[in-house]
């Protein structure tokens, strides 16, 4: 295919193939909205010519990757953020959240708006009930997602697991009316969420839940999944945790699909004992336990961890067994003020991530990296005065590639084509599944 120039100041060009990247970088997102026409499809088949129905196709899934509406041939896919949900219900999560102040109790009742959307910010937002909570509006997703796409966007990965509001229907409906494609995982998430009969199911019937979610659909729908994961891990990794890790990996091995992983620290504080990342040489070790090399997986929410004190030793650490290390965070800057689940924690800047990504990068770990934002509650869509879907895309890459002197970073177009590219590709096409 023909290749496709940047403006002037950048300088180079990038084949047709990763049409995204130079769609996000055209103009440098002066005019996004008429950086890229949106044609929107209803008809049953996305806007790619690669895809396949699953179902005319026997055999396996190896060598493709597997969206909400068909497999993919893996060039098809384009820039991927890896760690969003476009629809979620994290109801579960409100009654962990103690007030102690009578008026931040009453205004943790209220209906999200300009007035309080500050409030909505601080302590991760997971309150604001019942507004906040919940992403379930099927225009509100074709909206952001269609922002994404007119940035530049290819491919979404939603992870949202069992018991959070997922709903792959409508994934493949926002899929085929915005033609960005859309990878869904299968997992189950922290045990504060487990559904009660977890504790009597043993690691193969819970693996038999993944490989059919995989094969067959995700639950009751047909549309297959595509990614084991996010699979959630406490401070604690406690029994039924560890069952599903296990029931992951081998589940993976069976398939052939990758598997992503939220880790959480042994200590929320800033002394560095028991870091998030720390945690994920762990999550690790059970996994190549069962015998899933550490390249199918993918440590999440590496950009938290640190502030908690350790430098990026443990996650460099990861990478060198071969990890995936996800900043999946962008945009992310508020502090954890309130007291919820004892936590005493500030989210780093972009500012702060960038630096990180440099020092990354320049230490030869542009392959293991992944970019999102982890996009689960209201006030994080644009339409609710947040950064969207496209935040990466209309503000990150720019920031990573400033080039005036004493501002840059030192990223190239070349690894974010590889960031938001090349290593989303390869996490998601699917190995040749174990006999």
């Amino acid at each position: 295919m023909a290749a496709r120039s940047f403006p002037s100041q950048r300088g180079i060009s990038i084949p047709h193939a990763v049409s995204s990247l130079q769609q996000t970088l055209l103009d440098n997102l002066l005019v996004p909205e008429k950086a890229r026409t949106l044609h929107i499809n209803r008809s049953n088949t996305s806007r790619l010519t690669y895809i396949v129905e699953y179902r005319s196709v026997m055999g396996s899934d190896a060598g493709s990757i597997v969206t909400v509406d068909g497999r993919i041939d893996p060039d098809a896919l384009g820039v991927t953020i890896t760690h969003e949900h476009l629809f979620s219900d994290l109801s579960v999560t409100s009654d962990k959240i103690r007030f102690e102040s009578p008026v931040n109790r009453k205004r943790s009742k209220e209906q999200l708006s300009l007035e309080n959307r500050w409030f909505a910010q601080q302590g991760g937002g997971f309150h604001m009930a019942p507004d906040q909570l919940f992403l379930d509006s099927l225009d509100d997703a074709v909206e952001e997602v269609s922002k994404y796409y007119r940035r530049g966007g290819d491919a979404i990965v939603d992870v949202t697991p069992k018991h959070f509001g997922r709903d792959p229907d409508a994934v493949r409906a926002v899929m085929r009316e915005t033609g960005v494609n859309v990878v869904h995982g299968t997992a189950y998430y922290t045990e504060a969420s487990h559904p009660p009969e977890m504790a009597e199911k043993n690691i193969d019937e819970v693996q038999a839940e993944f490989v059919d979610d995989i094969r067959n659909g995700i639950g009751s729908s047909d549309v297959r999944a595509g990614i084991i994961g996010e699979l959630g891990v406490s401070g604690e990794i406690n029994e039924d945790e560890e069952k599903v890790l296990r029931a992951g990996a081998r589940a993976a091995l069976e398939t052939g699909a990758s598997v992503t992983v939220h880790p959480n620290g042994k200590s929320h504080r800033r002394d560095g004992t028991y870091p998030s990342s720390r945690w994920g040489l762990e999550i690790l070790d059970i996994l190549e336990d069962e015998g899933l090399p550490a390249e199918r997986v993918v440590i999440d929410h590496m950009d938290r961890a640190f502030f908690e004190g350790t430098g990026l030793k443990y996650q460099k650490e990861l990478a060198e067994r071969g990890a995936f290390i996800e900043y999946d965070e962008w945009g992310m800057e508020e502090h954890f003020t309130v007291d919820w689940i004892d936590r005493d924690y500030a989210r780093p800047s972009n500012l702060h991530r960038a630096e990180w990504i440099t020092e990354l990068v320049n230490d030869g770990y542009a392959s293991n990296l992944l970019f999102s934002h982890d996009r689960h509650r209201k006030a994080q869509l644009a339409k609710y005065g947040g950064r969207g879907y496209f935040h990466i895309l209309n503000d990150v890459v720019p920031l990573l590639l400033i080039n005036e002197p004493g501002r840059e970073f030192g990223i190239t177009e070349a690894d974010v084509e590889q960031i938001l590219i090349e290593n989303p590709k390869r996490m998601l096409t699917f190995a040749e599944p174990e006999s």
